[in-house]
């Protein structure tokens, strides 16, 4: 059980990280704050199954990744590559 949580959190931390806006910080933390927003949504739109990935994450606590994503595409949190 503590595991399935912990997964759960490493994605639900990714989608924070996605929806960073850094207009709202400081010139200081700005960069740093597109930083953890940009390797989020590279992390979430991976579709690679390797360890660690996304989809390998989402596998292990039986989530659907496309599902996950198409919500983030529709808030425009994501953008479609083609």
């Amino acid at each position: 059980m503590a595991e399935h949580e912990l997964i759960c959190a490493v994605i639900s931390r990714a989608i924070e990280d996605a929806r960073i806006n850094p207009d709202i910080y400081g010139e200081k933390q700005r960069d740093e704050m597109i930083g953890t927003r940009d390797t989020a949504r590279v992390w979430l739109t991976s579709k690679s199954k390797r360890y660690r990935g996304f989809e390998w994450y989402c596998d292990l606590v039986d989530l659907s990744p496309e599902y996950i994503r198409e919500r983030l595409f529709k808030e425009k949190v994501l953008e479609r590559t083609p």
